[in-house]
């Protein structure tokens, strides 16, 4: 029977009808349609064009992952160590950030991890650690970082990298007015400790007693680390964000209840959890203003609706 798709090692012609919005199925005999014989350097001249391609060619988001896949299929019949692996690796950083692949980035699955990490298995161990330790590109840091935590063989070799970890954090998140470059994502809770979070936070509310333009930093990162804060819950909440609770603008209320929201939901020690409580009571009994009590019965009933889980 003949072929739908004869075999051809031109990449032009193949990822040009890639784009063409076909049926994806029609997509994946394109691909497979990218012969594997003849002599090396055919394909890596095939690579080179298709690296060349990724990086300036518009794609759609609908064919990032059928790319990516033609990308593993040219790499198969290429001895490792002939890939100019850095290159790989730049492309796939400046393809996920042109794509605006963020849920790859910073979710806990994407579409896009199945074909990502399939060609970053290929790269050399020496490759990925010196990348990971010596790029500037927060998208290769998250990629690599990512790419550790979720294979079972590397999961555990994420820790090694657990000071380059945090220094990033604080260079790229923990600064004022951050923009949040470098965020907290599910995959980096496995480097962290008690140390670790004590040094996070302590930067944060630095910021924030800085300026109160740092406050969304601190709420940041207050929500999407991944940890138990019962031994920091009461310092954050009765010592730094007393102002928050009681407190007369219904801004500043809101405020302090997102900011308390986590922090709370996230301490799982029954006797933390008390000893808020404890101090949301004495603060009631404390004020005489019936506007600054309010606020503190407004967060009592706050803390009394949120839904704690064992």
């Amino acid at each position: 029977m003949e072929k739908d798709t004869p075999e051809t090692t031109n990449i032009d012609s193949i990822l040009d009808s890639l784009l063409q919005g076909i049926h994806r199925s029609r997509k994946i005999k394109l691909i497979q349609s990218y012969s594997l014989e003849g002599e090396e350097k055919s394909h890596q001249e095939s690579l080179n064009r298709l690296l060349e391609s990724l990086k300036g060619r518009e794609i759609s988001v609908q064919d990032s992952y059928e790319v990516l896949l033609l990308l593993k299929r040219v790499l198969q019949p290429i001895n490792a160590s002939n890939v100019k692996w850095e290159s790989v690796i730049d492309t796939l950083s400046s393809f996920i950030l042109k794509q605006k692949a963020y849920d790859f980035l910073y979710a806990d699955r994407s579409s896009l991890d199945y074909a990502i990490f399939d060609i970053l298995r290929k790269v050399p161990e020496e490759t990925l650690k010196s990348k990971l330790e010596s790029d500037k590109s927060f998208t290769t840091f998250h990629m690599i970082s990512k790419f550790y935590a979720k294979e079972q063989s590397k999961a555990t070799k994420l820790i090694q990298f657990k000071a380059l970890i945090v220094s990033r954090l604080k260079e790229e998140f923990l600064v004022d007015k951050s923009k949040h470059q470098v965020r907290m994502t599910p995959y980096f809770s496995s480097v962290l400790d008690d140390s670790v979070v004590e040094d996070l936070i302590n930067s944060a509310l630095k910021l924030f007693k800085r300026s109160e333009s740092n406050f969304d930093t601190l709420v940041v990162l207050l929500e999407k680390i991944s940890y138990d804060l019962s031994k920091w819950a009461n310092m954050l909440i009765l010592d730094n964000l007393k102002d928050y609770i009681v407190a007369k603008e219904e801004d500043k209320i809101n405020k302090g209840k997102r900011a308390t929201k986590p922090i709370l939901e996230k301490s799982k020690d029954a006797v933390a959890l008390g000893q808020i409580l404890d101090g949301l009571i004495k603060l009631l009994q404390n004020n005489n203003q019936e506007a600054l009590k309010a606020a503190v019965i407004n967060h009592l009933f706050f803390f009394a609706a949120l839904d704690f889980k064992e």
